[in-house]
């Protein structure tokens, strides 16, 4: 009896290890149009949003410490004031022109993958909400992911709050060595 359990146990033991797997956010990677060697103050941090936020905007320093990028980010509400998704720009201070340098073209994409930089919240999205986006920017990297997503309801559509987390670094995070991925 025991002999024909083991196969058993062992075959829905390999069954669930792809679950556990499948429960972390995917990461995804895509690369600015700017790419230079600037390289940044590493740093991270965490911003609150919600559909009362107008906003938020803050500067990333280069290595020498002088501000050179300004990260904003905006939220984009249906007629009924739920969060459709929010918008990540970075803009290069000191080149205003070129606009969002989050963007893998310098027009926008049909390929949600070279639009890390959105962040849908519908669940049809093609790229999930909850993704940890990594996209190089002029010879640094920047780490973009949602967490702590809050729902005024259950089963509610839309989320009304989350934390955005950022990080600037200069080495790819995507590195198993690299201490910042953790």
């Amino acid at each position: 009896m025991m002999r024909r359990a083991i196969p058993q146990i062992l075959l829905l033991a390999a069954l669930s290890v792809p679950v556990f797997a499948q429960a972390a956010p995917p990461v995804l990677y895509a690369e600015s149009f700017r790419q230079g060697r600037v390289p940044i103050e590493e740093d991270g941090f965490s911003v609150g949003v919600s559909a009362r936020s107008a906003g938020y905007v803050e500067h990333v320093t280069d290595s020498r410490g002088n501000d050179r990028y300004e990260l904003g980010i905006e939220t984009r509400l249906d007629e009924a004031g739920n969060i459709v998704s929010w918008s990540v720009l970075l803009r290069d201070l000191r080149h205003p022109r070129y606009g969002n340098v989050l963007m893998c073209e310098r027009e926008p994409s049909d390929d949600p993958i070279k639009n890390l930089w959105l962040l849908d919240t519908s669940h049809s999205s093609p790229v999930p909400i909850d993704a940890k986006r990594v996209i190089k920017v002029d010879g640094f990297y920047v780490t973009i992911q949602v967490k702590n997503r809050h729902f005024a309801q259950e089963g509610a559509s839309y989320p009304d709050y989350a934390d955005v987390h950022f990080t600037f670094t200069n080495s790819d995070p995507r590195t198993p060595l690299n201490p910042s991925t953790q």
